[in-house]
Formats: structure tokens, sequence, C-alpha cells
């Protein structure tokens, strides 16, 4: 099996640190390449580095919002899969994110 790479994009420090763990414990085919705290940050390295099979995104988050950063990926790296991590739950959020083409 090949390894599967990942980015996290979460604006809580300790979240991040807690699913990195629980990645690297349980998921030995999962490579974390990176991990963010805005969707700035983030889009900066899709415009330079490697890109990751999965994006771990939460949806608020200060400067840009998880939705505007799934439209960015979605339309310009379709082949990236994005799992959204929220506690954002309405059916209009829901609908907007499937629309978008979220996995």
């Amino acid at each position: 099996m090949s390894e599967i790479k990942i980015i996290i994009v979460d604006d809580h420090t300790l979240f991040r640190v807690g699913l990195k763990s629980v990645i690297n414990e349980r998921m030995p085919n999962v490579s974390i390449l990176a991990e963010y705290s805005s969707g700035k940050e983030f889009l900066v390295h899709l415009e330079n580095n490697t890109k990751p099979d999965l994006i771990l995104l939460d949806i608020i988050m200060s400067e840009i919002s998880g939705i505007e950063i799934a439209k960015v990926v979605k339309k310009y790296f379709s082949d990236i899969k994005i799992l959204v991590i929220s506690s954002e739950v309405t059916t209009k959020t829901i609908t907007e994110l499937l629309d978008i083409g979220v996995n």
C-alpha cells in the first residue's frame, strides 16, 4: 500500500497536535506533509510545495474560511481529497461543501 500524504489545516494548535499524534500512532501508511493554522499559509504551500493526497480541513478560521479554501483547492487541484473536521454542522454549510466537492 502506498503512503498517503496529508496536510492538516486548523487554527487550534492543540487539536492539530492531538490529530497528528493519533495519525502517527495508528496509521503507519500516512505521512503528514505539513500543518497550518491559517488558510493563507496553506494556500502558499499549495503554490510552492508537494501536493497532498488529502487535506484535513477546519471550516471556521480567521482570515479565510475553510469553505473558501475548499473552493480554491477543488478549482485548481481537483484530485486532492478534502475531509472537513469541524463543529459547524448546519445543513446549509454541509450542502455547500458537498456542492464544492469535498469528501
